[in-house]
């Protein structure tokens, strides 16, 4: 069985000079840098799940927790409905399942990244892809979602 993987070449400091060393990526945790908004400009968080990328990353990307209902992935006028701008501080949260404020946040089940403490906005009622006797969905207590009809 092969696992792909990453190596990152770097130069840790020592006492008189630097080494050559080699850090292994896995693709899960590249997968989590890749998370990482790209630029604090243009940042919106998902209106479902809380998670702040650029448009462009959810434009590209979709919404790496809640795509399948929102299927941002491609369609800019769809990142523009379930995102918003505002929202209030960040979280930055690379392991979930061990991290107390992401319980706190009700993100622990969530996929590595960065997430809004507070998001304000209206998600359209009708653009998901969802039905709601289907969607076992948990929406994190600190967003409100507002359905428009």
């Amino acid at each position: 069985m092969c696992r792909a993987f990453w190596v990152i070449r770097c130069l840790l400091p020592v006492s008189e000079g630097a080494v050559a060393q080699s850090l292994v990526v896995l693709p899960s945790e590249r997968m989590a840098l890749e998370t990482v908004p790209k630029d604090l400009r243009h940042l919106r968080a998902c209106l479902l799940c809380s998670l702040v990328k650029t448009i462009d990353q959810f434009e590209y990307d979709g919404c790496d927790n809640c795509d399948a209902y929102l299927q941002m992935k491609g369609n800019r006028e769809m990142v523009y409905d379930c995102t918003s701008s505002s929202f209030d501080g960040i979280i930055a949260m690379m392991s979930p399942e061990d991290s107390w404020v992401s319980k706190w946040q009700r993100v622990s089940n969530f996929k590595p990244g960065v997430y809004a403490v507070s998001v304000t906005g209206r998600l359209p009622q009708g653009n998901t892809s969802h039905n709601d006797s289907q969607c076992s969905f948990i929406v994190p207590s600190s967003v409100e979602v507002l359905y428009v009809n």
